[in-house]
């Protein structure tokens, strides 16, 4: 505390000594015009003492000079003071998931977020420390600090910001695959204020759930970077272990540019399975030469001629079922050296050869 003249253009004469109480007792040994006062052992500020209900004592100080006259509207000067222990508030982490990330609900209710190995770099989280409670305030200086993944030993340099944008390998811990099944990861946040009483639950800690994306959407006009990405992050590139597409937006228009995207791919294995096809569209040479193809789509109904659909289609494994309305199957599965099996072909057909 200190004692200053009121109008600024004033000064305290020559002699003057100060009085100061505290709380009513006097201060031994202070007579100048700044008396410090600890807010802990003067008064009675702990860790529990909170913003809502702080402590406050009286402070009286009366300047004196044996000679001067005294200014009696300012003699003595009473000042209440209160104090209390600055605080980090409860607080916790929310995520927010980057755009393109398909997710599922798990049996406890918690978001899972399907990835794929290409989303591992190139798919941002926000991560955000913020209070529990709205009437509670994040004190002014504090700064955050992360723990990324279980195995992270090390925390992030603290720096200013609440929020935190990473990709998700970093998020994990360093994974380099996304996980075949459901694995959880922790993220943690150190809120670091000097002196300042922290929190139950510190530091605080979220859990976020990752698995492989089993069937992955993409529309036709994004299918060649989408699987250029595959290949990229060496993902699906074991025929026995395809990744399942679910081509949209296919049409009579731009089936050529779905054929074309799947023969130029040389390093990874697709599982059509969850596709659905367009009714009306005819089959013929349908997926000539796709060798990426592993498992076939479901054949519409109505399909009449499909002839050389699965020609060269090296590492298909599985026939699909051939609808009774199909009547051309020349060279059908010409070339499909590792078909498994063969369809029923119905009575329908009237030209086999070559299938």
């Amino acid at each position: 505390m200190a004692a200053v003249p009121a109008a600024p253009a004033t000064s305290f004469p020559d002699g003057t000594y100060f009085e100061w109480k505290f709380a009513g007792s006097p201060v031994s040994g202070v007579t100048g015009d700044t008396c410090t006062l600890s807010p802990k052992d003067d008064m009675g500020v702990t860790s529990t003492t909170k913003k809502q209900f702080p402590k406050s004592k009286v402070i009286d100080c009366t300047a004196k000079n044996p000679n001067a006259v005294a200014d009696v509207s300012a003699t003595p000067l009473h000042k209440a003071v209160s104090a209390f222990m600055l605080a980090i508030p409860s607080y916790k982490i929310t995520l927010t998931a980057p755009d393109g990330i398909e997710t599922e609900t798990d049996s406890s209710g918690d978001t899972v977020y399907l990835v794929t190995n290409a989303d591992l770099t190139t798919k941002q989280f926000t991560l955000t420390a913020e209070k529990k409670f709205s009437t509670d305030s994040i004190p002014i200086g504090t700064t955050f600090s992360w723990q990324f993944g279980d195995s992270a030993a090390a925390w992030t340099s603290a720096a200013a910001a609440a929020s935190k944008t990473v990709d998700i390998k970093t998020m994990c811990g360093g994974i380099t695959s996304a996980p075949t099944s459901k694995t959880s990861y922790t993220i943690s946040c150190k809120a670091i204020l000097d002196g300042a009483a922290l929190p139950t639950g510190y530091p605080a800690s979220v859990t976020v759930k990752l698995k492989r994306n089993p069937v992955l959407s993409v529309s036709v006009a994004d299918l060649p970077a989408t699987l250029a990405a595959l290949a990229a992050a060496h993902e699906a590139d074991d025929p026995a272990h395809p990744q399942k597409l679910n081509i949209t937006g296919l049409n009579g228009s731009n089936w050529a540019d779905m054929k074309t995207a799947l023969q130029n791919c040389s390093s990874v294995y697709v599982d059509l399975s969850e596709m659905a096809l367009p009714d009306g569209i005819e089959m013929d040479n349908g997926f000539y030469y796709c060798s990426c193809l592993v498992v076939p789509p479901a054949i519409p109904d109505g399909v009449t001629d499909m002839k050389y659909c699965f020609c060269g289609c090296t590492n298909l494994t599985t026939a699909p079922v051939i609808p009774a309305s199909v009547t051309n199957m020349l060279n059908c599965f010409n070339g499909c050296t590792n078909l498994t099996a063969a369809p029923v072909i119905p009575a329908s057909v009237t030209h086999m050869q070559g299938c």
